[in-house]
């Protein structure tokens, strides 16, 4: 059995919701779902909504949250809007149209999906194979206690882990492994996003030249002296688009409604083109304190809607100990 990556001190979830309200559609997953008037059993039921519905997401991070565990699945209850009736429903019974996870960490359940992809450093470059995955009770090497994990039948340890209805193109999707093969394969290596730093994501394979241009993902913002320590202000993540490498951008997106203000952490770990559509796809990663936890989001160039570039499609979750 492979070794757990990192010890978790609570729980991993995806698509919680942040301080943009995303993903904004979800879709019943059951045979049937009640809706109710609060989240929880003892309330009033409002309607039932039919398997495959789609439901407006109206969730927001903070004291709203409410956690449950239902038939032996533990997920949020999620705040709704179907039909226009506003209730709560079970988050295990509810799917985005792509889920992502990690092998090796809790996962209390895994949605219906007809399609599981993992992306995996090879020598040629990172590659999407089509997967299966399972959870199995698996020993914390320091509590000894038996947890759920996420587990997948490929050999090789994958980057991340992606659930979705849609048909995906396997093969390789980017060249992000081969630009740190030092690192060697099943290593995370991680640019640190910070005021001032730029990361070109222009080149996906050794072969291709996007159409597109020359994307970049920028990152601006100040720091002060405070009273202990260096504090960061302002700070934003852009995605920017140029037609030549010298040229003015064309294109530029600001990130940063989807992350705090008060980041002190966020870090690119990731990106290719996972959606096939020839412009990079990203996951940045965020940590900010008071949360207890870190947040990985997953962008796809494939799902922008007017003005924008990348548009986000699910995040997970990481309990304490991240």
């Amino acid at each position: 059995m492979r070794m757990l990556f990192f010890i978790l001190l609570g729980f991993s979830q995806s698509f919680l919701a942040q301080n943009a309200v995303w993903p904004e559609q979800l879709e019943v997953t059951a045979s049937s779902l009640k809706l109710r008037e609060a989240p929880n059993l003892d309330a009033a039921v409002l309607t039932t909504i039919p398997q495959g519905a789609k439901v407006e997401n109206i969730s927001i991070l903070g004291k709203e949250r409410v956690w449950d565990k239902i038939d032996g699945m533990g997920a949020y209850w999620m705040h709704l809007i179907y039909k226009g009736q506003t209730g709560y429903a079970f988050g295990a019974y509810l799917k985005p149209e792509f889920c992502l996870f990690y092998e090796n960490l809790i996962a209390d359940y895994v949605p219906k999906v007809k399609n599981w992809y993992g992306v995996y450093s090879t020598p040629k470059g990172d590659e999407l194979r089509k997967i299966t995955v399972y959870i199995s009770m698996d020993s914390v090497e320091m509590s000894g206690a038996l947890v759920p994990i996420l587990h997948t039948n490929d050999e090789a340890q994958s980057k991340f882990v992606i659930g979705t209805d849609r048909e995906l193109k396997s093969g390789i999707i980017g060249d992000y492994y081969l630009r740190h093969n030092q690192w060697g394969p099943g290593n995370n290596f991680r640019y640190e996003l910070g005021p001032g730093k730029t990361v070109a994501l222009n080149s996906l394979f050794e072969s291709l030249q996007l159409p597109g241009g020359f994307y970049e993902i920028l990152c601006t913002g100040s720091f002060t002296v405070g009273p202990k320590w260096l504090e960061q202000h302002d700070f934003k993540i852009w995605a920017t688009e140029k037609q030549t490498y010298n040229g003015a951008y064309s294109n530029k997106q600001d990130l940063s409604p989807y992350f705090s203000p008060n980041d002190q952490t966020c870090t690119l770990k990731w990106w290719g083109d996972l959606d096939g559509d020839n412009k990079p796809d990203v996951l940045i990663g965020r940590c900010a304190t008071g949360e207890g936890g870190c947040t990985d989001y997953l962008f796809l160039s494939s799902k922008a809607e007017t003005g924008e570039m990348l548009h986000p499609v699910t995040l997970f979750y990481h309990g304490l100990g991240c």
